[in-house]
């Protein structure tokens, strides 16, 4: 029911004075008033409602406009060519060029029959996709052919007994579960009975089928320029299908380094969401390991986008609506000459490995050249040994894998030692076996005598480590006593490598690092193993990184293999710069690191450091070598196989050159080889670095 809005005045009205209710009331008056009030309110609101149509009709027409285009027209994507990457010295490393492909987008209101059509038209004119569809999706190209006994189409139903085949038809059992039925049955020898023209054209029929709502399909890439000629003048006859520019990746420098460089391929599926949020379509190309999955962002530039239109033949058109924008260019601190240089040298180390029968199973070697102030990486090489034989390039090996390092960290525990307490500068213990309740016996390569901790590091004394382990462990030897130490000495140690770079992530621009094993066995006995790196497992670049930090004197600084990334062709515009970054710094009130220091120089500068000897005078190097057992079984033999290592650096003072080198298995049997590292490797490496470096070879001077 309707209720008076004036009611209240009205009684107020009323009772003003006694007068007014003995007056009679004037309701024409009353309803003329209210009329013209509603009026006035009816007239404000369509004005307020017109002026907003004015508004919208001439002063926001562009805008909405707009708005309706965008929410109602189709767009599509598409990548344009990726950055350059460039060595130190400018050199091209990775390239892109341009390419030409043939990509389809279905015409409007196109059947399956007319798909299929088009499929085996193109491939007999083209050639097959390289797309190779999996086992299921063979399995369903039966199914989308199969026929009954009359020759009708059947889905194949006829692979179903009769019960199934009622039950599907009943709802009994989803259809999913009948696929599945059907799909079993399904043998190699019917999809090999199936038309060839159906079986070849398969995998280009796919390639359309992928085709979504916004985004062309890329069907056969970097054709020729006979087939774009073929495609344009015979339009007519493959409608949907256009020559499109692209563009691929060429590597000047063939596989030296294209392992750390990475890969470029479709999306993952664990990707996914990532790429989608930002933007990408899924069937994109995107970098998806080393350097082109690290740096995706700054590499793969800004999209072109395209509206999509139809004709009146119903034929799809693009019209450019935005351009896009090339990626940015890379620079890396390697060298790509010196790279190649080290590869060769160890290349050859491996391949005449090969006729020594006490070196069967050196399989792989890795160097690591870093500036020790700013973590610049000039050279980072590995070679391998595939199942056949053959040596191919393995830089991502040097942060990929980890491998027992063997006496350089001995380095680390001398300071560690002096940090801790356990020894003071020049404290002396007599270098002779250890032996332990049961008989156990810890010695030296040799019995050296009496050392203070520079003569330890010179000479490699394991005795002198184990020490040192006891004494942090709370412990005492006793000539055939027991072994009793604390085994929170194990974390104690390991936080002390870690400050070095062991055992933790480097921090280098790659999109995944190995940290190496950690030894989970916690025994007195491998307290005195893991002081002498006979415990858990170290890369390369760790390695390169622990040499870094004794170098400068202990501040753990990141690896860079990338410098900055430019705007195209042009170096003088930096849009992103790979900062020098020191992670931490020891901490070492009373110079005990100079003490390490030392004994690296000292085992160079005697000789004590194989074929590096040679370099203490011209470049004033510091080094120390490892040696690490590392026994493991084949076809049931245990085989005695040893690593070689060797880190370093140089000059002594304002070092500007840091490395590593590690040989695994490059010995094996009680016949032990020579360091392959200090004497077959790295004397012919630095020789190379300081021919590329001269400046830095006369700073050493």
């Amino acid at each position: 029911m309707f209720r008076n809005p004036f009611q209240k005045l009205d009684h107020e009205e009323m009772r003003r004075s006694s007068d007014v209710l003995k007056k009679p009331k004037d309701m024409n008056k009353v309803i003329n008033q209210r009329v013209r009030i509603g009026g006035l309110v009816i007239l404000i609101i369509f004005g307020c409602i017109s002026f907003r149509l004015v508004n919208l009709q001439y002063r926001e027409n562009d805008e909405y406009k707009v708005k309706l285009d965008n929410y109602a027209s189709r767009k599509q994507t598409s990548s344009t060519p990726r950055g350059v990457m460039y060595d130190a010295n400018g050199k091209i490393i990775a390239n892109t060029i341009q390419s030409m492909n043939i990509t389809y987008y279905p015409n409007e209101d196109v059947s399956n029959d007319e798909e299929w059509e088009l499929a085996i038209q193109f491939t007999k004119q083209f050639g097959k996709s390289k797309y190779e569809p999996t086992d299921d999706e063979w399995k369903k190209l039966y199914l989308i052919l199969s026929v009954d006994s009359s020759g009708k189409k059947d889905q194949g139903n006829h692979l179903l007994t009769k019960n199934e085949l009622q039950q599907a038809l009943k709802g009994e059992i989803s259809s999913e579960k009948a696929d599945k039925l059907k799909m079993k049955r399904i043998k190699q020898a019917d999809i090999d009975d199936l038309p060839q023209d159906y079986r070849e054209a398969y995998p280009t029929w796919l390639l359309m089928q992928s085709v979504s709502e916004n985004e062309s399909k890329t069907i056969l890439s970097n054709v020729s320029d006979e087939q774009v000629s073929y495609l344009s003048e015979h339009q007519n006859e493959f409608r949907g299908f256009e020559v499109t520019s692209g563009w691929k990746r060429e590597y000047p420098y063939d596989k030296t380094l294209k392992d750390v460089l990475g890969n470029i391929g479709t999306i993952q599926s664990q990707d996914r969401l990532h790429y989608q949020a930002l933007g990408y379509p899924l069937n994109d190309q995107v970098g998806t390991s080393g350097l082109e999955q690290e740096y995706e962002a700054l590499l793969s530039g800004t999209r072109n986008v395209k509206e999509i239109k139809y004709n009146k033949d119903g034929e799809a058109t693009f019209n450019e609506v935005k351009a896009g924008k090339k990626g940015y260019d890379l620079q890396l601190n390697i060298n790509i000459e010196l790279q190649k240089s080290i590869d060769a040298i160890l290349t050859e180390v491996l391949q005449n490995a090969k006729s020594n029968q006490y070196r069967k199973y050196y399989k792989n070697a890795f160097v690591v050249l870093m500036n020790p102030q700013d973590g610049k990486v000039y050279a980072m090489s590995g070679i391998n040994t595939d199942d056949a034989g053959n040596l191919y390039p393995y830089a991502s090996g040097t942060y990929l894998n980890a491998n027992t390092p063997g006496s350089i960290v001995k380095g680390a525990t001398v300071f560690m030692g002096l940090n801790e307490g356990a020894i003071t500068k020049n404290t002396v213990f007599n270098d002779a076996p250890m032996y332990f309740q049961g008989g156990t016996k810890k010695a030296s390569y040799r019995n050296y005598g009496p050392l203070d901790e520079i003569g330890a590091l010179q000479k490699s004394s394991n005795v002198y480590m184990f020490n040192i382990a006891i004494k942090l462990g709370g412990g005492t030897y006793t000539p055939y006593g027991p072994l009793n130490l604390n085994l929170s000495t194990f974390d104690l140690m390991r936080r002390y490598y870690s400050m070095f770079g062991l055992g933790i992530k480097t921090g280098v621009d790659v999109p995944q690092e190995e940290t190496g094993y950690v030894g989970l066995s916690r025994q007195a006995g491998l307290l005195l193993d893991f002081a002498i790196g006979q415990l858990d497992t170290y890369t390369p670049m760790q390695l390169a990184q622990y040499a870094s930090t004794v170098a400068n004197g202990g501040k753990r600084v990141k690896p860079r293999i990338v410098s900055g990334a430019y705007e195209v062709n042009d170096k003088s515009s930096l849009v992103y710069e790979n900062k020098a970054e020191v992670l931490s710094v020891l901490n070492d009130k009373n110079n005990n690191l100079e003490r390490s220091r030392l004994g690296f120089r000292t085992c160079v500068s005697t000789g004590w450091c194989g074929g590096v000897t040679d370099l203490a005078t011209p470049y004033e190097v510091s080094a120390k070598t490892g040696t690490a057992e590392n026994p493991f079984y084949e076809n049931g033999t245990l085989i005695q196989a040893s690593h070689a290592s060797l880190i370093g650096f140089a000059p002594y003072e304002n070092p500007n050159l840091a490395f590593a080198c590690v040989a695994p298995n490059s010995s094996y049997s009680d016949n032990i080889q020579s360091n392959s590292c200090s004497n077959d490797i790295m004397p012919r490496v630095l020789k190379e670095f300081y021919k590329y470096y001269p400046d830095l070879a006369k700073s050493a001077n």
